[in-house]
């Protein structure tokens, strides 16, 4: 799997709408996890991962987004689990606050670099890219 780390350049409408989707992604993380206490504290156990990728559906952001949030909930909580099995120091998972929530995820569609200077992400249009690192060759 490949990363790549750009600067992005944007325009005030573009965001603008980044913002929106960082706040839906932001509250949907916190009802996530608010639903996993709920559901301990109720019936002693944590809920399935398949009920946390139910309940991301329709959030507003785009479907892989929103399945990526859900599955950093679930890993988070498990990561929790198993570090406290283990003895180890371990706190439960946080709510974030706005400043918390940096980055969303594309993990297959809805982002073509279209050249080494624009990035097509389809919620936000073509975005302006400056590299902090050159491409290699033949990855456009």
């Amino acid at each position: 799997m490949r990363a790549l780390r750009f600067r992005v350049y944007t325009s005030r409408k573009q965001d603008e709408l980044m913002r929106q989707h960082l706040r839906i992604a932001k509250d949907l993380w916190n009802e996530l996890l608010s639903f996993v206490k709920f559901c301990y504290k109720e019936y002693d156990r944590f809920p399935t991962k398949r009920t946390l990728l139910e309940m991301a559906k329709n959030s507003g952001l785009y479907s892989q987004t929103s399945q990526t949030i859900a599955n950093r909930v679930e890993d988070a909580i498990w990561r929790f689990v198993k570090r406290r099995k283990t003895d180890q120091k371990a706190g439960f998972p946080r709510f974030k606050p706005f400043n918390r929530m940096k980055s969303l995820s594309y993990p297959q569609l809805g982002f073509r670099l279209i050249d080494r200077r624009h990035l097509k992400v389809a919620p936000f249009g073509l975005l302006h890219l400056r590299g902090y690192k050159t491409l290699p060759a033949g990855t456009i």
